[in-house]
C-alpha cells in the first residue's frame, strides 16, 4: 500500500484519516496525491470512495470541477450530501474567482469547514481535456499546513512520458491504471529520499525516546464544549519509565488510568484549556489516581491537540513535605516552648496567689509594681488600684514603712520588720515584713520583693497568756486571802480556847492541834506557791505532814499520760529497793491505783485484819492504817497522795481533813505549774511556727526571685531562639520560592536582619579555591563591609571567622569579637558598628565549599550551643538548596543543549533532505535523458523499417504488384515493429515504476533486461558484451533499483570506452556466488580509474565527464541503493585492462 511509503514516523504527526482507497490506506492531514484517468469511469473509481470516506469521517468535502463536468457530476450521485451541507461542488472558474477575492481560498474553505464543526476538509480538483493541468493548482502549496487531504485528477492523454513524470514530481505519489488495474507510481529516487528521511526521523526518534523528560502527544475529546477525555497519539520511552504505564498509544486516558477524571478533574480541565485556546501552561499537579507528583509543561501544536512534557517530582515534593514538616515541627516546638513559658508564668503566679500572706513588689521609686490576692484582701484595694501607688500609704506609720523598703534597697534585705497595716474600714492589722531585692538579667537591682506575715493571732495569744497569768495571780491572791482568813479564824479560835482553857484541857489540846494543822497547811501552801516546781517540794512537805500526823510512809504518784500509768514522784518510809519496785503503778493496782482510777479517796483501817487485796502492797510494809487522796483539778486526776501509819489502826477526821487539804494544795500547785508549762509550750510553739513560717516565706521569696530570674533568662533565650526559628522558617520558605542562588543569598541576609535581629548578615563567596572573599549579598550595617578585606587564604585577613570556616569547611564562633585575637584586624571597625559577637558557617555546593554565611550580633556570648545547632541546620538547608540549584542548572543546560542539538539535527536533516531532493531530481533527469536517448536508438531502426514498409506498399501498388499476401506480410511485419516499440515503452515505464515491496529475482535475467534497454547505444559504437555466468543466484530486494545500478555502471563503462577511443571496446559481466551472496562484476578495458580520484568517484557531484555530459550523481545513487536499500556493497578497483565494479548483495 502507498501509505507504507508515505507513513509519517514523526512523533508529532496528526491523527491519520481513512482515504477510502484500498491501495492508499490511511493518510495524515496535509497529504495530497494525484490520479491519471482516461475516462469518467476511471475518475469515479477513485473519486467516489475517496469522498465517501470523507463523508463517513465527518469531513467537509469540496469538489472543484471543470466547467464541462456535467457527465461526471451525474455519475457521482452526491446530491444528498450536498443538500445536507457536508459537501460543496463548485466549477473551476468559481475557484479562480475565489482566488481573486481572498488571499487563500483553501484557508478560507478549511476555516469554513472547522467553524461548521467538521474535522477538516477533503478536496478533489480534476482537470478535463479542455483544462490544462498547468492551470490546476487549487492551493497545492498550502495543503501541507492545513487540515486537508487532497486528490488531484489529471487527464492522462494530455501527457507524454516526460510530462507524466513531471506531474508525479509535484505529488508524493500518483495512481495510474495499467492493464486494467490501478498502480502507484513512485521513482526510485523518491524511495531513496524516503529511506534517508526515515533514517533521519529514526535518529530524531532516538533523541526523542532518550529524553530524560516524559513526552506525550494527545488528541482531546469533547462532550459538547466540555473536555471529556483524550487519546494518547505518541509517547516516548521516558513516559513509560517515569509513569510505569505501557501500551498507551491509541488508548483513552480514562482507560489507561482508571478513575483519573473522578479523582483529578482539574488535570482534564487544564489540558482541555490548552488544547482549545492554544495557550501553553506550566504547572505542578498531584495525580491522585497514580499517587505521583508531576511538573508539566503543556502546549498545543494544533487545534484540539496538546503535548505534555513532564518530569516526576514526587521525591522533590517529599523533600518539600519534609521541609514543611520540619517547619511545622519547628512551629510546634515554638508553640510548646511558648506554652511552657506561659505555664511557668501561670505556675509562678499561682504560687504567689496561693500564698496566704500578702506579697508585694516595690520599685526603686517606692511604687507598688505587683501584688497578690492576699494583699488585696489585707488592704481592701484591688490589684489595679494598688499598682502604681506608694507602698507607704497603706500603713499607720508611712515614714517607718518607707524606711523599711529603703533599708532593703540599701542592705539587700530586712527581716521581721514590724508595721501596722491600715484597712479602709478602719481596722488595723499588725504584720511582720521580710523583704529582699531582685535583679534583672544584667544583675541590676530593679525592685524589692516583700512578704508580710499577719501576727494578729500571735498578738492575741500573747494577750491570752497575759490574761491567764493575771487569772492565776488573782486565784493565788484569793487563796491567800482565804488562808489568811483561816489563819485569822484560827487565831480567834486560839484566843477562845485560851479563855476557856479552864473549861477543858481536852478542848484546849484540840485547839492547839488544830492550830498546828492550820499552820502546817499555811506553810505548805506558801512553799507550793513559792516553788517553780511543785513536784520537787512535795517530798519535803509530805515529810512534815507525815511527822505531824505520826505516819511512817507516804507515796506521791503522778499520772503519765504517755505510758497510761502512774509514776512514783516522791515517797518515804520504804527502802530504795522497795522504791524501785513501785516506781510504776498501773491503774486499778493497789490502793493508789484504784484511787487514781476511780478519782476518789480510799481509807484502809486495821489493815492486818483486812481481807481487801488492794491493801496487800502496804500490808507488806507493816502499815496498819492507810489513806490515799486523788490529786483532782476540775475533775481531772493528776495523781495521788497517800499516808500510812504502823502504830495506829485508823485515822480520825482531822487527820483525814489535813491529808485532803494538803492533797488539794499540791493538786492546785501542780495544775498551776502545768498551766504555766502548757502556756509556755504554746508560746514556744507559736514562736516556732512564726519563725518557721517566716523562714518558709523567706525561702519562698528566694525561690520566687530565683525562678523569676531563671524565667527572665529563659525568656531572653526563648526570644532569641524564637527569632532564629523565625529566620529558619522564613529561610525554608525562601528556599522553596527562590529561583537562583543570588536571590536566595539576598533574601536570606534580609531575613536574618529583619526577623533574626542580627546587626549584619552577609554571604561571601570565593571564585578560586583560596583567594579573596567576594560579597555576594548583605543586609544590615553594610558600611562595615566597605572598610574591610577578607580572604580565604591563610594570611592575616584570612584568620578571621569567615576565612577559617571556608578553609576548614565548617563553622567558627567568636563570642567576644572585641577581644578575640583572630578578629584583631577588624576590632576598630567592629567597635564603630557595635559588633560584639559573630558566627561564620561554611556553605557548600555539590560537596565543595563555595563561601560562608557570616552573622554579627551586638551582644557578647550571643551564640550558645543550642543557637549554634540551629545555625548549622540552617546552613545545611541552604547547602541543600544550592545543590538543588546546581542540579536544576545542569538539567536546564542539558535540556538546552539537547534542544540545540535537536534543532541542529533537524536543520541538518532538512538541509540533507533538500540536497538529496536536488540530487534525486538531477539523477532522475540524467537517467531520463539517458533512457530517452536509448529509446531513440531503439526506435530509429524500427521506424525506418516501418517507413520503408509503408513506402514499399505504395510502390507495389503503383507497379500493380500489390496483393493480399503482400498486404498481410506487410501488416504482420509492421505490427511486429509496433509491438517491439510498445515493449520498449513498457520497459521504460517499468524501469521507473517504484518497487512497492522486495521480491526475489534472478540476477542473470535482470542483467539481460538492462542490456536490452542499452542495446541501441551499445551496438552503434560496436562495444562487445561478454557475460560470464558462473552461477545464477537469486536476490531478494528491489529489482528496478538493482537494474538502475547496472544501468549506471554500463553507461559509465560505455562513456569511458568512447572517450578514450578504445580500438576494440568491450565490457565483461561476471555472475557468481560468494559466501551465499550474489556477486556481479562489471569490467571494461578502458584503462582504469586514476588512483588520485579513486576515493572520490562515489561522492555526489563528482564527475570526469564535464558539466554538459554528467551530473556526478550516478555512482553516488548507485552506492546508496546497494548499501542502504539492499544491505550490500558496491566497490571498485582497477585490473590489468581497466576498471572493475563489484556489486555484492
Amino acid at each position: 500500500m502507498v501509505v507504507n511509503c508515505l507513513e509519517n514516523t514523526d512523533f508529532m504527526r496528526s491523527d491519520v484519516r481513512k482515504s477510502g482507497i484500498s491501495l492508499v490506506g490511511e493518510l495524515p492531514w496535509g497529504s495530497h496525491f494525484c490520479q491519471f484517468y482516461q475516462t469518467n469511469r476511471e475518475l469515479l473509481d477513485i473519486l467516489v470512495p475517496f469522498f465517501r470516506a470523507g463523508l463517513e469521517n465527518h469531513e467537509f468535502c469540496l469538489w472543484v470541477t471543470p466547467d464541462d463536468a456535467e457527465g461526471v457530476l451525474a455519475g457521482a450521485a452526491f446530491t444528498e450530501s450536498v443538500d445536507k451541507g457536508q459537501m460543496e461542488i463548485i466549477p473551476y472558474s468559481r475557484w479562480c474567482a475565489l482566488e481573486k477575492e481572498t488571499v487563500s481560498p483553501l484557508a478560507s474553505m478549511v476555516g469554513k469547514a472547522l467553524s461548521a464543526g467538521f474535522d477538516g476538509l477533503r478536496l478533489v480538483c480534476h482537470s478535463s481535456p479542455a483544462l490544462s493541468h498547468k492551470e490546476l493548482r487549487c492551493g497545492i502549496d498550502d495543503i501541507g499546513k492545513r487540515r486537508v487531504i487532497a486528490l488531484f485528477a489529471y487527464y492522462r492523454d494530455e501527457f507524454d512520458a516526460v510530462g507524466l513524470m513531471e506531474v508525479v514530481k509535484g505529488h508524493p505519489f500518483a495512481l495510474i491504471r495499467n492493464h486494467g488495474a490501478w498502480e502507484v507510481i513512485e521513482s526510485s529516487e523518491a524511495r531513496i529520499l524516503r529511506e534517508e528521511l526515515k533514517k533521519s526521523e529514526e535518529l530524531y526518534r532516538s533523541l526523542f525516546d532518550n529524553m530524560f523528560n516524559g513526552f506525550a502527544y494527545c488528541r482531546m475529546l469533547y462532550d459538547g464544549d466540555r473536555a471529556a477525555d483524550f487519546i494518547f497519539l505518541a509517547v516516548n520511552n521516558a513516559f513509560e519509565a517515569l509513569t510505569g504505564l505501557q501500551d498507551v498509544v491509541g488508548r483513552k486516558a480514562s482507560a489507561v488510568i482508571p478513575g483519573l477524571w473522578e479523582l483529578d478533574p482539574v488535570l482534564l480541565d487544564t489540558y482541555g484549556r490548552v488544547a482549545r485556546t492554544g495557550h501553553a501552561e506550566k504547572f505542578e499537579a498531584y495525580v491522585n489516581a497514580m499517587d505521583m507528583w508531576f511538573s508539566i509543561s503543556a502546549y498545543s501544536p494544533k487545534q484540539d491537540h496538546f503535548v505534555a512534557v513532564f518530569e516526576v517530582i514526587t521525591e522533590r515534593k517529599k523533600v518539600e513535605a519534609d521541609l514543611q514538616k520540619a517547619y511545622d515541627e519547628l512551629e510546634q516546638r515554638i508553640e510548646e516552648r511558648t506554652r511552657a513559658l506561659r505555664l511557668a508564668n501561670v505556675y509562678n503566679r499561682s504560687l504567689i496567689e496561693a500564698s496566704l500572706d500578702p506579697l508585694v513588689t516595690i520599685g526603686r521609686d517606692g511604687k507598688i509594681t505587683d501584688v497578690n490576692a492576699a494583699t488585696e484582701a489585707a488592704t481592701g484595694c484591688s490589684r489595679t488600684e494598688l499598682i502604681g501607688t506608694d507602698f507607704s500609704d497603706y500603713f499607720t506609720e508611712p515614714e517607718k514603712a518607707r524606711a523599711g523598703y529603703q533599708q532593703a534597697f540599701a542592705e539587700g534585705s530586712v527581716h521581721n520588720y514590724s508595721l501596722d497595716l491600715r484597712h479602709p474600714d478602719g481596722h488595723i492589722t499588725p504584720v511582720l515584713y521580710n523583704a529582699t531585692v531582685y535583679q534583672d538579667v544584667d544583675g541590676e537591682v530593679t525592685g524589692v520583693f516583700a512578704a508580710a506575715r499577719d501576727i494578729t493571732a500571735q498578738k492575741q495569744a500573747e494577750k491570752a497568756l497575759l490574761e491567764l497569768n493575771e487569772t492565776l495571780e488573782r486565784r493565788v491572791s484569793e487563796r491567800t486571802a482565804e488562808l489568811e482568813a483561816a489563819n485569822a479564824l484560827l487565831r480567834d479560835s486560839r484566843r477562845a480556847a485560851l479563855n476557856m482553857m479552864e473549861d477543858a484541857i481536852d478542848a484546849s489540846r484540840r485547839a492547839v492541834e488544830s492550830s498546828s494543822r492550820v499552820n502546817l497547811l499555811a506553810e505548805t501552801a506558801s512553799e507550793l506557791l513559792a516553788s517553780d516546781s511543785p513536784q520537787q517540794v512535795v517530798d519535803g512537805l509530805c515529810q512534815k505532814v507525815m511527822s505531824f500526823l505520826d505516819c511512817h510512809v507516804f507515796f506521791n504518784f503522778l499520772v503519765d499520760k504517755n505510758d497510761g500509768r502512774l509514776r512514783l514522784n516522791a515517797c518515804a518510809g520504804i527502802s530504795g529497793e522497795e522504791r524501785q519496785k513501785v516506781e510504776w503503778l498501773n491503774y486499778g493496782a493497789a490502793v493508789c491505783g484504784c484511787a487514781a482510777r476511780d478519782a476518789c479517796r480510799i481509807v484502809a483501817e486495821d489493815i492486818p485484819n483486812t481481807p481487801d487485796p488492794r491493801t496487800d502492797l502496804v500490808k507488806s510494809y507493816g502499815i496498819q492504817a492507810y489513806a490515799c487522796h486523788p490529786l483532782l483539778v476540775q475533775g481531772e486526776v493528776l495523781g495521788t497522795l497517800s499516808f500510812g501509819t504502823r502504830t495506829r489502826t485508823r485515822f480520825n477526821d482531822d487527820d483525814l481533813a489535813l491529808m485532803k487539804a494538803v492533797a488539794d494544795q499540791v493538786a492546785i500547785a501542780m495544775e498551776r505549774k502545768r498551766a504555766e508549762i502548757e502556756l509556755r509550750r504554746a508560746h514556744d510553739e507559736l514562736e516556732m511556727r512564726v519563725r518557721e513560717r517566716t523562714e518558709e516565706l523567706a525561702a519562698t521569696v528566694e525561690t520566687l526571685l530565683g525562678e523569676i530570674k531563671e524565667r527572665e533568662l529563659a525568656e531572653g533565650t526563648l526570644y532569641r531562639l524564637n527569632r532564629l526559628y523565625a529566620v529558619l522558617c522564613e529561610t525554608d520558605q525562601t528556599i522553596v520560592r527562590a529561583a537562583d542562588r543570588d536571590s536566595l543569598f539576598h533574601d536570606f541576609c534580609r531575613i536574618a536582619v529583619d526577623h533574626g535581629g542580627f546587626l549584619l548578615a552577609w554571604v561571601g563567596v570565593v571564585d578560586k579555591e583560596r583567594g579573596p572573599v567576594r560579597i555576594a549579598a548583605a543586609s544590615g550595617v553594610t558600611g562595615y563591609l566597605d572598610e574591610i578585606r577578607i580572604s580565604s587564604a591563610k594570611e592575616p585577613n584570612g584568620e578571621g571567622p569567615t576565612g577559617i570556616s571556608i578553609r576548614e569547611g565548617t563553622y567558627y564562633i567568636c563570642n567576644d569579637f572585641q577581644n578575640d585575637p583572630c578578629t584583631r584586624p577588624w576590632h576598630e571597625q567592629g567597635r564603630a558598628y557595635g559588633i560584639c559577637a559573630s558566627a561564620s558557617i561554611a556553605l557548600k555546593e555539590n560537596g565543595r565549599v563555595i563561601g560562608a554565611l557570616t552573622l554579627y550580633s551586638r551582644e557578647k556570648n550571643f551564640f550558645d550551643q543550642q543557637y549554634l545547632g540551629l545555625l548549622v541546620q540552617m546552613a545545611a538547608d541552604i547547602t541543600f538548596a544550592l545543590d538543588n540549584f546546581s542540579r536544576e542548572n545542569q538539567r536546564r543546560e542539558a535540556e538546552q543543549a539537547l534542544q540545540a542539538e535537536t534543532l541542529e539535527r533537524l536543520r541538518v536533516v532538512e538541509a540533507l533532505r533538500e540536497k538529496e531532493q536536488m540530487l534525486i531530481q538531477q539523477s532522475r533527469q540524467a537517467a531520463m535523458g539517458e533512457m530517452i536517448s536509448n529509446i531513440a536508438h531503439q526506435w530509429r531502426q524500427p521506424l525506418n523499417i516501418l517507413g520503408l514498409t509503408v513506402q514499399q506498399l505504395k510502390l507495389l501498388y503503383d507497379f500493380g504488384e500489390f496483393n493480399g499476401e503482400i498486404l498481410e506480410n506487410s501488416v504482420n511485419k509492421s505490427m511486429d515493429l509496433v509491438q517491439h516499440m510498445s515493449k520498449t515503452i513498457d520497459d521504460f515505464r517499468n524501469f521507473f515504476k517504484p518497487d512497492k515491496e522486495k521480491v526475489e529475482f534472478p540476477v542473470a535475467e535482470t542483467i539481460g533486461n538492462t542490456l536490452s534497454l542499452l542495446a541501441g547505444s551499445l551496438q552503434q559504437p560496436m562495444i562487445g558484451i561478454e557475460i560470464v555466468t558462473k552461477d545464477n543466484p537469486v536476490i531478494y530486494g528491489y529489482r528496478n533499483e538493482y537494474e538502475q545500478v547496472l544501468l549506471n555502471l554500463l553507461i559509465n563503462a560505455r562513456d569511458a570506452l568512447l572517450e578514450r577511443e578504445i580500438a576494440v571496446p568491450g565490457i565483461t559481466i561476471t555472475i557468481c556466488r560468494e559466501n551465499d551472496r550474489a556477486v556481479v562484476l562489471v569490467a571494461d578495458n578502458a584503462g582504469g580509474i586514476p588512483e588520485e580520484i579513486m576515493g572520490k568517484i562515489f561522492d555526489p557531484y563528482f564527475t570526469t565527464k564535464g558539466p554538459q555530459q554528467g551530473t556526478g550523481l550516478g555512482l553516488f545513487m548507485s552506492k546508496s541503493i546497494v548499501e542502504k536499500n539492499m544491505g550490500g556493497k558496491l566497490t571498485v578497483r582497477n585490473n590489468t585492462e581497466g576498471a572493475e565494479f563489484r556489486i555484492e548483495v
